[in-house]
């Protein structure tokens, strides 16, 4: 087995094996793999269609993900083999709770390292359309004051001919707003990356406009039934703008066979964390580091 740095132009090679693993952890979409490639040395290699993938979390061991295609218990016993050839441990990271309980019948579980800052915020998109019920109330009024501020919003699909309007404003914003933190530069980066190779991420997504004046925007993709929210941003002194952005994304594409939208992690940020709190999460998705005995 043999594993190579993963590049972007990978990106149409990895693609059909997230399908075939249906996996709604955010990690495993394109967006989730390819935005955080370098970050996390990522390799992967490919071997009797079956796709394996290796990182490297700071200041952790070398880790892989759960084989993605093919019999399970095989291919986990050739990355028992690779760590026992390289003198590694095999530890498998963003290992869901489903997974987990899988493994523990099977294997002996030597350790389990889960940390709540890494968990994604998973919803029902027909809830982040409108907004109803009383436990919306809070993003309702949002709405509502911006709808009644702003009368002359649009919203844009993000294509070719637009998409400069879309990064002018990320460059002003991120001026701004980014914080000295290696996983807001990481974010910046990829973020322009995105700008520059939209076609190869194939992120789909909106701007919003007041007085045709960019004051916001959102980066998607999907796998299967998920929609993976991967980047949004908006001006923060126009107030309501990011409900505005959350509830038309899933009106434009939460829809049909789209009924589930992952809206990432909270990286620890309490700010962030409250945000994606507020939006009422039908459920927190966990992700644990193991190590297999």
């Amino acid at each position: 087995m043999t594993f190579n740095k993963l590049e972007l132009d990978d990106s149409e090679l990895i693609r059909p094996f997230l399908e075939k693993r249906n996996s709604r952890l955010s990690d495993f979409s394109l967006g989730g793999i390819f935005m955080w490639r370098d970050y996390l040395q990522m390799e992967y290699t490919i071997e009797d269609g079956v796709l394996f993938l290796k990182a490297v979390y700071p200041k952790e061991e070398p880790s892989f993900c759960l084989p993605f295609g093919g019999d399970e218990d095989e291919n986990i016993k050739k990355i028992f083999e690779y760590c026992k050839e390289n003198g590694l441990r095999p530890h498998f990271f963003a290992v869901s709770s489903d997974e987990l309980k899988r493994l523990e019948g099977k294997y002996t579980i030597l350790n389990n390292v889960c940390d709540r800052d890494s968990f994604d915020y998973f919803y029902a998109g027909e809830e982040l359309k409108n907004f109803s019920g009383k436990k919306f109330h809070g993003q309702k009024n949002h709405i509502n004051k911006f709808k009644k501020t702003y009368s002359d919003y649009t919203f844009e699909e993000i294509t070719e001919e637009n998409i400069s309007e879309a990064r002018a404003f990320f460059e002003k914003y991120s001026e701004e707003n980014t914080k000295d933190h290696i996983l807001a530069i990481e974010e910046r980066k990829k973020v322009f990356e995105v700008f520059d190779n939209i076609d190869k991420y194939g992120f789909f997504g909106l701007m919003l406009k007041i007085e045709g004046k960019v004051v916001g925007f959102s980066f998607a993709d999907t796998v299967n039934e998920t929609l993976f929210v991967h980047i949004e941003k908006a001006d923060k002194t126009v107030h309501g703008a990011y409900q505005m952005i959350v509830s038309e994304v899933a009106k434009r594409y939460a829809d049909g066979k789209i009924k589930y939208i992952n809206r990432g992690d909270d990286v620890g940020d309490e700010g962030l964390r409250r945000s994606k709190l507020s939006y009422h999460p039908i459920a927190i998705l966990e992700k644990h580091t193991v190590l297999l005995g």
